[in-house]
C-alpha cells in the first residue's frame, strides 16, 4: 500500500504541476487522473473500504469549494493525497484507518471531476 500511496502522490504532484503549467489538461493529464483513480481505488479496497459515491456530500467542505476552481481542486487533490499518505504510514496492514478511506474517497472525487471536466 505504501508504494501505491507514493506513485498516488507523485501522479498528484505531476498533476498539479502539469496543470499550472499550461492551465489545461492534455490527454497524458487525463491518462495520469485516469491512473490515479485505479490506483488510489486499489488502496481503498486494500483497507477495506467502500465506494461513497452515494453519500450526500456537505456543500460547504473544501471539496465542493475546490470543485468550483479546477486550480484549487488539483491543490485538494494534491494535499488529499499527501494525507492518504501520511494515514498509511501511520497504520498496519492489519488495520482498517477510516481517515485513510475517507481522503482516498476525497482524491477519487476529486480526480473523476477534473477527469470529466476536461
Amino acid at each position: 500500500m505504501l508504494k501505491r500511496g507514493d506513485e498516488a502522490l507523485k501522479l498528484s504532484e505531476e498533476l498539479e504541476t502539469s496543470f499550472g503549467e499550461s492551465e489545461t489538461l492534455s490527454s497524458r493529464d487525463l491518462e495520469k487522473l485516469e491512473a490515479l483513480e485505479k490506483v488510489v481505488g486499489k488502496i481503498r479496497n486494500d483497507l477495506g473500504g467502500d465506494n461513497d459515491d452515494d453519500k450526500i456530500e456537505d456543500s460547504t467542505g473544501p471539496e465542493n469549494n475546490a470543485r468550483r476552481d479546477v486550480v484549487s481542486a488539483f491543490k485538494f487533490l494534491r494535499s488529499s493525497t499527501m494525507r492518504l499518505v501520511d494515514e498509511l504510514k501511520k497504520s498496519s496492514r492489519f488495520s482498517i484507518s477510516v481517515a485513510a478511506v475517507e481522503s482516498s474517497n476525497a482524491v477519487i472525487r476529486i480526480a473523476r471531476f477534473l477527469r470529466l471536466k476536461k
